[in-house]
């Protein structure tokens, strides 16, 4: 757990350092989002789901679903990138709902903070016991991809702030 925290601060910071002059340059940047980017580890969290698998949150935009073992993030593994933000678990079964991320400035090779994309969400699921990811689906796929699993009917929706501290 030491090292995770540690993993998560190191990502945070790099975040931070490559962005801290564009966060204050741009004057429609609110006031929640500068503090949450000077604070890091103030709102991050992480819970364990089914198979050692683990909800990460390091900042607001990068939130994933990761397999951790004691000292590492084992990146290799099927995991659900960033952003997720609404999850159900149902037995081995980890169905996720992603908002999309797209660059603050395209047309800047130098900005590449990600920001939310308020018109795209896609959706997967995550066997942990095979382990498998499927996805990224619609929401239509989605739905026939967990009546195919036969999870269809026990999926309910949690935001994952839910999961917070």
């Amino acid at each position: 757990m030491r090292r995770l925290v540690i993993i998560m601060f190191c990502v945070a910071f790099a975040t931070i350092s490559n962005s801290i002059f564009d966060l204050f340059a741009q004057e429609k940047q609110s006031f929640d989002d500068l503090f949450d980017a000077l604070t890091p580890g103030a709102q991050d969290f992480s819970t364990k789901l089914p198979n050692g698998y683990e909800l990460v949150r390091v900042n607001s935009v990068d939130i994933q679903i990761l397999l951790l073992d004691e000292t590492s993030i084992q990146t290799q593994q099927p995991s659900i990138p960033a952003k997720v933000v609404e999850i159900s678990v149902v037995n081995d079964f980890v169905a996720a709902k992603r908002q999309g991320l797209k660059r603050r400035r395209p047309n800047n090779p130098d900005d590449t903070y990600m920001e939310e994309d308020p018109e795209v969400f896609d959706y997967w699921i995550l066997d942990t016991k095979t382990p498998v990811a499927h996805g990224p689906f619609n929401e239509q796929q989605f739905k026939e991809k967990a009546d195919e699993l036969s999870i269809g009917d026990e999926i309910n929706w949690v935001d994952i702030y839910e999961f917070a501290p």
